[in-house]
């Protein structure tokens, strides 16, 4: 994952890829979130704020940084079981961490949420799978989205 492209494109890609309306859906609030947050669905937008001010899930206002952590908790609910389960923990944890980086610590801050998101939605998603705890995946994207708005 690069800090290029637009966050709507990569919504999509990750509700193609795990074929489903659900994971189309929380996507896609996602990017809305994201948008509300940084102002621009650029993906390299996003990251050059999070450059600037820091990770976005220590960021204050409490609304913003709320926004951040329901929009990965988010991507994580819907981690479909398998070998995209990584990949959609990696994307909650550069929703939350940003993919700017600027500095070795930045670099360390961001790898380190690459690698916890990936590591948490390979032990999540096949435990959540076949529960109804997914369901409140776009629910959550929507609140991220709104809180994001709010701030």
């Amino acid at each position: 994952m690069t800090s290029t492209g637009d966050a709507f494109l990569l919504a999509l890609l990750l509700g193609f890829a795990a074929r489903s309306r659900l994971v189309g859906a929380t996507t896609t609030a996602v990017a809305v979130a994201l948008l509300a947050r940084w102002g621009s669905s650029s993906l390299a937008a996003a990251a050059g704020a999070q450059a600037v001010l820091g990770p976005a899930f220590l960021l204050l206002p409490v609304p913003s940084m709320a926004s951040t952590w329901l929009a990965a908790a988010a991507l994580l609910l819907v981690a479909p079981v398998g070998w995209l389960a990584p990949l959609f923990g990696a994307t909650a944890g550069l929703v939350a961490a940003g993919p700017g980086v600027t500095s070795p610590l930045d670099a360390l801050v961001r790898l380190a949420a690459l690698a916890a998101g990936a590591a948490l939605a390979w032990f999540v998603a096949p435990r959540l799978a076949l529960t109804w705890v997914p369901r409140l995946a776009p629910g959550l994207a929507v609140a991220a989205a709104a809180l994001a708005v709010a701030a």
